[in-house]
Formats: structure tokens, C-alpha cells, sequence
């Protein structure tokens, strides 16, 4: 093998460190080889690598130095937007904020969810003091399934710098979906009563999520009163009942449905009861979700502003909003199914090339599909001719939509189900 490999006896196996490295073939081979006719050879022309001088030569005798061996980059990670699901979900929606006052005295109270709820959710603020009360933790049943929600987010998330509070009065709330609030809103602190936190606690299986919670008893034993900021938190007696008040801006007020210890509630209407120094005496107000409470000196006014809710709810790993589309699509399909058809414009004269291809699914039964289907495939046929010869500079996009409520329309007047219609446009 020595005439493959020329003077392989020169060769040096070398283990030692990178600055100690030798060049495996000698310079005087390389001299040797340089002195043979050029016609005889290729010149090997490849630049070495001379670990001692940190260069690269060229071999022969015209060595020298070409460039200096390229540093070696770090290689940055590609980017893990780590986020949460839900901060970023807010983040691109529509946010909502309570306009700041000048009248440091007056005090609003918000409902973020329905009020049937066994545990609705309050925000009440006063100046630089907001504290939340509740949780607002649902399910709703769409699709054929029961999804877990929680209220809308925004204006909680646009007051998280202020939030001072966040008092629960339900030992039975769902962990799982503070998990994921409270990270979005920087751990605020949690208030509750001594059995409501030690049971709040011990559903907690995450340890560095636990770690993270801050959580203070809202009463000591034997006081009836803890001030957080602006606002004072008293026990009061509503109904013969010890319940959780208020007292801001000059004005007390406690809400009849949220008992200090978590009970049965029924579906009782939310009340809030105002008066001055003297205790609860005065009377009676509800109020919907989204309407803004104000109160000062004993009197309640009703914000002209009312906010428009979402309800959250969680969808295996993700998080979603009933926006009208996602869930109500899902419901649409299992109940009515889905109608797919696909035309070809034949785009010069603005007409349809070809046949049209129908299909569906969950839409019509076997025996009537032959019937519906014809019927169908006319009525895109005379609903697109009327329109182009109404608006013969449409584009594709409105087309597509206009076909697709045109359709449905006629699903209904002739089935009486409304499926998911898909209208696609190939253009020719």
C-alpha cells in the first residue's frame, strides 16, 4: 500500500494537543514532488492549515500565508417564544381599560362574569387600588362537549400593575385555570380566609408554581377588618349572614351573594348594599356583566360605559375565546355538516369552465343526496351568473364570500340545515 500512500513510514499519528500538531506529510517530500515536470503532475494547490502560525499555506515552494483561519461563531438557539398561551392571546386582542379619574374618592365596581355563577368574578377600584373578588371559573356545553372557562381577561390584564388583591371566597375553584391566570398577571397577591387558602394550597401539585403564589389570611383571628391600599376590607352582616364588604371613598358596600365561607348560592342576583358610617341600611342594586358601578358618599351612580365580555375557555393545550367563529363552527359541523364545491372561472370571460364538483359530508342523508345535490349544483350556477352580471369587476375574495352566504341560503330553503359551506374558485 506504500506507492498509494507515497512515504508512509512519515506519516505521524498524532494525540497530543491541537498548538503540537504536525503536518503529515514532510516538507521534503513536498520539495520532491515540486521538482517533477509540471507535465507529469497536478501541482496539489490545496491550502494547509499550519497549526503553530494559526495560517493557511499554500503547499510548495511559493508557501505563504493566504488568510487567517476564520474564528469560530457561537451558533445563537433559535428563538422559543416561552410566553404564555394567554398573555399572548390578550396581547392581540382588543385591550380594555377603565379611564383614570380625578376624583380619588370615588369607587367602581365591575362585573367580569355572569352573575348565576356560583362564583362570579368583581373588580373594584378605587385611585391606584384594584382588587379582584371571585373567580368567575364556568364550563359551557358546545359541540357535543363541556369546555372549562374562565371570564374575559383584558381589563384585568390592563390593571395588573394596580392589583393589590385577589380575594377568594370559594374553596372549591378549579387550580388548573389559576395556573395559567396567574403567571400572565405576575403573581398578585391572594387573600382568602384560613380554610379557603390551606385547601387552595393543597390542590396545588406544580412546586414551582406554588413557590411563586404569595397568599395572606385576609382576617386574623378575632379582627373584622384588613385594609389593602385605598380600600378596607370588613366582615359585614347581610342577611344574618357574615358576608365580605367594603368600606372606600366614604361610601360601605358589600355584595348579599358572596359569603365570607363558601356555601350553596344558588343563582341569587348580585346586590349591592351602600350606605354612610352607620352599617348596611340602604338598598338594593343589580347589575349585569360589564355594567361600571360607581359609588360616593353613599350614593350609586351607573356609568354611562359598558364593556362588552368574551368568555375564555380552555381547548386541550390551548386557549381560545368564544369569538363567534371557533366554537360556533365546531357546533355547526356536528349538527349540520359541512358542503364543499369547487368551479373553475375561466377568468377572460368571466364565466364557469367546466363542471362543478360537489361534495359533503354529515349534510344530507344517502337516499336524498342524488336530489339535493342537482339542485344545489343550479342554484351556484344561477346565483353566480347574477352576480357577475351585477358586479362584473368583483374580485375573487368577495366572490368566494358572496357564493358562500348565497349557498347557505339555499341549503336552508331547501333542507332546513344550514351545513358549513367551503366555496373554492380555481381560476383559468
Amino acid at each position: 500500500m506504500d506507492h498509494i500512500f507515497g512515504d508512509s513510514h512519515d506519516i505521524d499519528f498524532w494525540s497530543g494537543s491541537p498548538s503540537d500538531a504536525t503536518i503529515l506529510k514532510p516538507n521534503a517530500w513536498i520539495e520532491k514532488q515540486e521538482r517533477i515536470p509540471h507535465k507529469n503532475i497536478v501541482r496539489n494547490n490545496t491550502p494547509r492549515f499550519t497549526p503553530n502560525s494559526n495560517t493557511w499555506t499554500r503547499p510548495g515552494r511559493d508557501a505563504r500565508p493566504t488568510s487567517a483561519r476564520p474564528p469560530l461563531l457561537p451558533v445563537e438557539p433559535a428563538f422559543v417564544d416561552t410566553t404564555p398561551a394567554l398573555t399572548r392571546l390578550i396581547a392581540g386582542m382588543k385591550s380594555s381599560f377603565l379611564p383614570r379619574e380625578d376624583d380619588t374618592m370615588n369607587v367602581r365596581i365591575v362585573a367580569l362574569s355572569n352573575h348565576t355563577d356560583n362564583d362570579p368574578l368583581f373588580l373594584v377600584r378605587q385611585d391606584d387600588t384594584t382588587i379582584l373578588l371571585g373567580s368567575g371559573f364556568g364550563s359551557i356545553q358546545r359541540a357535543g362537549r363541556e369546555y372549562p372557562t374562565f371570564p374575559d381577561m383584558r381589563l384585568i390584564f390592563s390593571e395588573k400593575e394596580h392589583i393589590r388583591a385577589w380575594i377568594l371566597t370559594d374553596a372549591n375553584i378549579n387550580v388548573t385555570r389559576f395556573e395559567l391566570i396567574l403567571p400572565t398577571l405576575g403573581f398578585p397577591p391572594i387573600y382568602g380566609t384560613r380554610d379557603v387558602i390551606a385547601v387552595f394550597r393543597n390542590k396545588i401539585k406544580n412546586t414551582s408554581f406554588l413557590e411563586s403564589c404569595r397568599f395572606f389570611e385576609l382576617f386574623a383571628d378575632g379582627t373584622t377588618s384588613r385594609r389593602i391600599g385605598d380600600i378596607e376590607c370588613i366582615v359585614s352582616d347581610i342577611n344574618m349572614t357574615p358576608s365580605l364588604g367594603f368600606r372606600a371613598g366614604g361610601s360601605s358596600f358589600g355584595f348579599s351573594h358572596i359569603p365570607l365561607i363558601s356555601s350553596d348560592l344558588g343563582t341569587s342576583v348580585p346586590l349591592v348594599l351602600s350606605s354612610g358610617a352607620e352599617g348596611f341600611q340602604i338598598a338594593k342594586e343589580s347589575f349585569v356583566t360589564g355594567e361600571v358601578l360607581s359609588l360616593k358618599g353613599g350614593k350609586i351612580a351607573r356609568n354611562a360605559m359598558k364593556f362588552t365580555f368574551d368568555t375564555f375557555y380552555v381547548d386541550g393545550l390551548s386557549i381560545g375565546v368564544v369569538a363567534g367563529y371557533a366554537l360556533g363552527d365546531r357546533e355547526q359541523l356536528a349538527e349540520n355538516g359541512v358542503l364543499i364545491f369547487t368551479l373553475e372561472e375561466d377568468t377572460r370571460v368571466r364565466t364557469i369552465a367546466g363542471h362543478i364538483f360537489i361534495d359533503s359530508r354529515g349534510f344530507v342523508h344517502a337516499y336524498e343526496m342524488m336530489y339535493i345535490h342537482k339542485e344545489i349544483l343550479k342554484g351556484i350556477r344561477a346565483s353566480y351568473e347574477k352576480f357577475l352580471t351585477e358586479n362584473p369587476k368583483i374580485e375573487r375574495g368577495e366572490l368566494v364570500q358572496w357564493l358562500r352566504r348565497e349557498i347557505t341560503k339555499y341549503c336552508y330553503l331547501l333542507t332546513g340545515r344550514t351545513p358549513v359551506v367551503m366555496p373554492i374558485v380555481i381560476e383559468r
